[in-house]
């Protein structure tokens, strides 16, 4: 593991929100994969949380019905690690 790695991952969830905030949806799809990517391989499992709530509610904001599971998916695990890592759970969403 290296400090870039960790620093890639926190870059390219800013990056996502970024893009998401300026309706870049494949740019921000692209770098929340990359986030969770990095996050994940390098056990960041509190960065990986809000990387994986942040992609949630950029599918969510998209508006496309096709990623509702997928967001579903990623508001489930990022609460569950909240939970289980002891951190305070995102705001509700609405998926």
């Amino acid at each position: 593991m290296s400090y870039a790695e960790i620093s890639t991952g926190c870059v390219a969830r800013n990056l996502g929100r970024l893009a998401a905030l300026l309706e870049r949806w494949d740019e921000a799809e692209a770098h929340f994969e990359r986030a969770i990517e990095v996050n994940g391989r390098v056990g960041a499992r509190p960065q990986l949380a809000h990387c994986e709530d942040a992609y949630a509610r950029m599918l969510a904001a998209r508006g496309d019905p096709a990623d509702r599971d997928r967001a579903v998916d990623l508001m489930d695990a990022a609460r569950a690690a909240y939970r289980e890592l002891g951190m305070p759970e995102p705001s509700e969403v609405a998926l």
